[in-house]
């Protein structure tokens, strides 16, 4: 099934196909994303995420990123992955469904965390919400 809004699915995203600070993964790592696009956007079979890292020392932009802990994911039942971290906002991307071919849905973000998401995108992209 293809990733839905407030999901968070493991997707890798390779070093060759980013340009400048765009998130890329290390060695193939796999990274979580949270799936910020309405539904309708799969249609063209694309959807709109951001990527969420459990690094530090990424306190320059702290404003455009949201903290996330274990208790903001509603787990799919057998994953036992527990996320937390940083969703960063500013890294949003358009991103081919195929890309998560696959791929392990970690959870649904909860509705308050997803609304602080929201906030940001509306921030970042001037949206006046």
């Amino acid at each position: 099934m293809p990733p839905k809004r407030r999901e968070i699915h493991w997707c890798t995203i390779p070093r060759d196909s980013v340009v400048g600070t765009e998130q890329f993964e290390k060695n193939d790592k796999v990274r979580p994303w949270l799936i910020v696009s309405d539904d309708r956007l799969l249609q063209v079979k694309l959807v709109i995420a951001c990527p969420i890292t459990s690094g530090t020392g990424l306190q320059a932009a702290s404003r455009f990123h949201v903290p996330i802990d274990p208790g903001m994911v509603i787990q799919t039942p057998g994953e036992t992955t527990p996320i937390s971290g940083l969703i960063l906002c500013e890294q949003v991307r358009a991103m081919s469904i195929e890309r998560f071919a696959g791929s392990t849905r970690i959870g649904k973000l909860a509705t308050t965390a997803m609304q602080d998401v929201e906030r940001v995108l509306g921030e970042l992209l001037g949206l006046g919400l």
